[in-house]
């Protein structure tokens, strides 16, 4: 889906990109999950919807991000 840019459900290939927010902002998180208890251990992610069905992906906006996901499964 990420690299193909190509619906797994319905096969369209319109498709919107919502990059993850930084956290500066301070009300507003934007597209993260948590990996910890803290603000410090937000991760990023990137949200990608398609126009014809609505489908949805979300990805760690960066292997930064990937990383801290993973330490925290540790």
């Amino acid at each position: 889906m990420k690299q193909s840019q190509t619906c797994p459900k319905c096969q369209a290939q319109e498709v919107v990109h919502i990059p993850g927010k930084s956290q500066k902002s301070g009300y507003d998180v934007g597209r993260s999950i948590r990996a910890g208890r803290t603000n410090a251990n937000v991760t990023l992610v990137d949200v990608y919807v398609y126009g014809s069905c609505g489908y949805t992906g979300s990805w760690a906006a960066s292997s930064e991000e990937l990383h801290k996901i993973k330490k925290k499964l540790n």
